[in-house]
């Protein structure tokens, strides 16, 4: 795409991610990388600045002009160069319609930015304005100011049409019950024009990304217009292309697949392996996952198993599984075998102590591993002894704790209330609350250290990595990798940190992740 020189991006559903609540980390690298090559980058957005504070402070580092309200508000370098407002005449007809309307609450922006209600507004739209901007406006009645925007609030069918008459199309934003006012003809369009001519660019060299209705006029005007996957279909139907949603890579694998940016050639893999790599239902690794691994090894990557399994739990996994892997981190952290040398992590003893006198006495479940890497059991259940059972093929034998040192603990409480108890033993400790059970490892040691240990014992840094998960447990390893992959049968909190969400293990998910990022031949 040797025509593009500038890029502008929506915020919402396209940079920033409400379902996620943060921007995802390849988009954070894609917009990184696009401006080291070169390209002048834009960020063209609703938003007013009083609302930027809920986003990342970061977030404006790497842009060239910040487009605010609409297209209403120019910023560069964190200075206003340019603020569009409404018509005189204008500002008075709909200040007048409204005052009328006694159901409509409405906000009045001036050009010198602080808003204001025109009287106290309901408790919904005071959370509204304190999660996107931390403060809810001042009422004031207007007085003649210059405006820039209103936003009406709560209209009914009959206003909303009313309000589309006395406005007009363009200028006025609508979003269920409620919309902007803008000055007229300024929309993404204008922004988008506006941005080629502060940079010299032609409409044909720039290229957006969006999600929304209002993005459609930017779409349209730019040479190259793509939706994100996640996207109103109106908008998707003006595109030139869809890429995938942006909680699943879609601005970074399309700046891949068209050359704006190089793709991440990662040195080291590292997977979990119940539900990852490993299906405890048959017992057996999916013939694509073998073959997804041995492929990689090939091309010279580092491959590592990262699992909260012990030796004696791992004991029935085939030979041929484990040696495709370079290294072995078991135990959450806690132990750590990287070419042929033992690396162990012991939890704190005073609390192991604590805790153990605490499930004794309450009866409770629990599964402790010794510094000699044996597993036991006890206070067990049927259930449990099941658990390990399906899971590992194997069940520890059931032994009392005689104040041996610990590497792991696993506990399986009855109640919320004992969890809570054996929260305040672990203080030194570091906790990781599981689906059915909870686990104790070293402090600051869980699988996101480590990776992050193992990568460094190879020379790597965080920049090199990628992580497969599927449990609660996995959560700190797809955060600390550079990219984070998913399961498709992967619990929420996995799905809501991934960089990238994959096909469930029995449908050749991990083959399917690797063939996306191109880390494999087809």
């Amino acid at each position: 795409m040797k025509s593009i020189r500038g890029i502008l991006f929506d915020v919402d559903d396209t940079l920033y991610s409400h379902k996620q609540h943060r921007i995802p980390e390849l988009t954070k690298y894609t917009i990184k990388k696009l401006k080291e090559n070169g390209y002048i980058l834009g960020m063209c957005t609703s938003r007013f600045p009083r609302e930027f504070c809920s986003l990342p402070e970061n977030i404006f580092d790497d842009f060239d002009l910040i487009i605010a309200g609409t297209g209403s508000i120019y910023i560069r370098d964190g200075k206003i160069l340019h603020i569009e407002k409404i018509n005189e005449s204008d500002t008075q007809k709909y200040i007048n319609y409204l005052d009328q309307q006694d159901s409509l609450y409405y906000l009045w922006t001036p050009v010198e930015g602080q808003p204001h209600f025109s009287s106290e507004p309901s408790e919904n739209i005071k959370k509204h304005h304190l999660e996107w901007a931390k403060d809810c406006p001042t009422v004031q009645k207007w007085n003649k100011e210059a405006l820039c925007n209103i936003v009406y609030y709560g209209a009914n069918e009959k206003q909303i049409q009313e309000i589309i008459d006395l406005v007009g199309e363009k200028g006025l934003e609508i979003w269920g019950n409620n919309g902007h006012i803008n000055p007229k003809n300024i929309d993404k369009a204008y922004g988008i024009k506006y941005f080629s001519k502060l940079y010299n660019l032609d409409l044909k060299e720039i290229l957006c990304f969006g999600d929304g209705i209002n993005d459609i006029s930017m779409i349209k005007a730019a040479g190259m217009g793509v939706a994100v996957g996640n996207g109103k279909d109106e908008l998707k139907k003006q595109a030139d292309y869809i890429c995938d949603p942006i909680e699943n890579a879609g601005i970074y694998t399309f700046c891949v697949d068209h050359h704006l940016i190089d793709p991440i050639d990662p040195t080291i893999f590292f997977f979990d392996i119940d539900g990852t790599t490993f299906r405890n239902d048959i017992q057996a690794s999916p013939e694509s996952t073998i073959s997804t691994i041995h492929a990689l090894r090939k091309k010279g990557k580092k491959c590592c198993i990262c699992t909260s399994r012990s030796s004696d739990e791992m004991i029935h996994l085939p030979k041929s599984f484990l040696n495709m892997f370079n290294a072995i981190i078991r135990l959450a952290g806690g132990h750590i075998t990287i070419d042929g040398k033992d690396f162990y992590h012991e939890v704190n003893h005073d609390e192991v102590c604590q805790a153990i006198k605490y499930l004794d006495q309450n009866k409770i479940p629990y599964r402790y591993v010794t510094a000699d890497e044996k597993s036991y059991l006890y206070n067990s259940t049927e259930f449990v002894r099941g658990l390990f059972k399906y899971q590992y093929g194997m069940i520890p034998p059931e032994k009392k704790y005689e104040n041996e040192k610990v590497i792991h603990l696993q506990y399986y409480p009855y109640k919320e209330s004992q969890n809570n108890d054996l929260d305040k033993i672990f203080m030194k400790s570091k906790v990781t609350h599981l689906n059915i059970s909870h686990e104790i490892t070293q402090e600051n040691t869980d699988k996101g250290s480590a990776i992050l240990k193992v990568a460094e014992y190879y020379g790597y840094n965080r920049e090199n990595t990628v992580a497969f998960g599927d449990g609660e447990n996995d959560i700190t390893m797809l955060k600390n990798a550079q990219i984070g992959i998913a399961m498709g049968n992967a619990c929420q909190q996995c799905l809501d940190v991934a960089d990238y969400v994959t096909e469930r293990i029995e449908d050749d998910g991990l083959y399917n992740a690797c063939k996306h990022f191109k880390w494999i031949e087809s």
